[in-house]
């Protein structure tokens, strides 16, 4: 515990929420050894949902396995699944969801080591996290991003075929000024993101379709980068 404090910078929130964490995981895995332990265990693991669901507004299940180190910066409206399996030196900020697709799949995603979320990711399924991945604010992750990612140590930019890296209210462009293709679009589509996008035929994209109420700040090169949301995917 004293390295989650010293992790947290002794802030006082963060270190309240990883400290509550820690007594209510050590609760779980005790109360599962032996059922006399739920008469101490139980209490305790009420009163930790009641206060950190109600009351501080965020949502780490006790039974969630999370290493060593834990770091949180902010900590509001964070939902982590019981099923998650993170390792050490795990950082996290607000608006952080970690959790299953439904209940047809009750997996979660399984979180190497060193890895740091940004603001408002999402990481949904059964999929894993390589170490030292740091994905960026905004990200919604419904695919593995391998060890070490395809951008390279400590990026959340990949090459085209991480689609599954981009939010909603993207941006795409290949080759130029062009919007993106049809066929990358397809792509997007079959990952699920199929809202807020602009895409468009032919160099300048003037037959474009626009699917989003607010204007993005798109970047484009040669190479055609698509920047939105601070999330950043390449197109090589």
């Amino acid at each position: 515990m004293l390295e989650d404090l010293r992790a947290n910078s002794w802030s006082l929130r963060p270190c309240c929420m990883v400290l509550a964490y820690r007594i209510a995981h050590f609760c779980s895995v005790w109360r599962k050894k032996n059922v006399l332990n739920n008469l101490w265990a139980a209490p305790v693991l009420v009163l930790y949902r009641v206060i950190t669901e109600c009351l501080f507004g965020y949502e780490i299940q006790a039974a969630a396995t999370i290493g060593r180190r834990f770091t949180i910066h902010h900590g509001y409206a964070v939902v982590i699944n019981k099923h998650v399996v993170a390792g050490d030196d795990f950082t996290i900020r607000h608006g952080v969801t970690i959790g299953n697709r439904g209940t047809n799949s009750l997996a979660c995603p399984v979180i190497g080591d060193g890895v740091e979320l940004g603001a408002n990711v999402i990481l949904l399924g059964d999929i894993t996290i390589g170490n030292h991945v740091t994905v960026g604010a905004g990200s919604v992750v419904l695919d593995s991003i391998p060890d070490p990612c395809a951008g390279g140590r400590g990026k959340s930019t990949g090459k085209g075929q991480h689609m599954n890296i981009l939010q909603f209210n993207v941006r795409l462009a290949e080759g130029g000024a062009a919007g993106v293709a049809l066929d990358l679009h397809l792509r997007a589509l079959q990952k699920g993101l199929t809202s807020h996008f602009v895409y468009g035929y032919g160099k300048g994209g003037k037959k474009s379709v626009s699917h989003h109420r607010y204007p993005q700040v798109v970047k484009q090169t040669p190479r055609g980068t698509a920047i939105a949301n601070h999330c950043a995917v390449s197109f090589r």
